[in-house]
């Protein structure tokens, strides 16, 4: 399920993201890696699948907000995890309810769409 958050120019990463866990209920164990999906045709054309972009660090954020200006309807993703005796395990929502999911990487469970920021 999306969620809307509210983020000013120049909020820096480390805020959004607990933004963003803050909005799901989730505690500090819990990490939230961002990422954005631009729609390269280019790529698409050659027969190439695009890749997300993940933003590790304050400027990477402000790519995406200043991406985001141009096209709004480019959205922010969050893939949740969290450590299990020094194993990282990719977190799903089913039902706002966070479970763990067997799948480690990117798809649809572990994914959530944060709309409008």
């Amino acid at each position: 399920m999306g969620r809307s958050i509210s983020v000013r120019d120049g909020t820096k990463l480390k805020k959004v993201e607990e933004i963003v866990k803050a909005e799901y209920g989730l505690n500090n164990r819990i990490d939230a890696e961002l990422s954005y999906w631009t729609d390269d045709r280019l790529t698409r054309y050659n027969g190439l699948e695009v890749a997300p972009t993940i933003i590790c660090d304050n400027h990477g954020f402000m790519v995406f907000c200043s991406l985001r200006k141009g096209d709004k309807s480019l959205n922010l993703f969050v893939t949740f995890s969290e450590r299990v005796n020094g194993e990282v395990r990719i977190l799903g929502s089913v039902d706002d309810t966070i479970v763990a999911s067997p799948r480690l990487g990117w798809g649809v469970l572990g994914t959530q769409a944060v709309d409008r920021i």
